[in-house]
């Protein structure tokens, strides 16, 4: 519910602000393209109310409609936390990586040259 009344209240301040529906503004998107966005989007509202209410995060249908019209900022709290808490290499590795000497190349010719030298001593 909550995720369908942040949808309305954008459909409603386009249509203020344009005078147009969103889908004949010049450069906004498709019809079918903001539809389905605002199809998923509510959905992706309903889900996280549902998610939340069955952990008993949300009690009532307030906390429903608060945690439909938050979803999308949830989802992205969510995704920078498990970024954030993904291992990331420690400096004295990233040193030791940089300070490490690139393998010498030799061409074949220089490595027979130089075993053909050893074996001659």
């Amino acid at each position: 519910m909550g995720a369908l009344l942040v949808e309305i209240r954008d459909l409603v301040q386009v249509l203020q602000v344009k005078k147009k529906l969103p889908w004949k503004v010049r450069g906004g998107p498709p019809r079918g393209i903001y539809l389905l966005a605002a199809i998923l989007r509510t959905a992706l509202g309903i889900g996280v109310a549902v998610v939340l209410g069955t952990f008993g995060q949300i009690s009532g249908g307030f906390g429903a409609v608060i945690a439909g019209m938050a979803a999308p900022k949830i989802i992205e709290s969510l995704r920078t936390q498990t970024i954030a808490s993904a291992p990331q290499p420690q400096a004295h590795e990233m040193i030791r990586n940089q300070a490490t000497p690139a393998p010498s190349r030799r061409t074949a010719s220089e490595i027979t040259e130089g075993e053909a030298a050893q074996d001659a001593t």
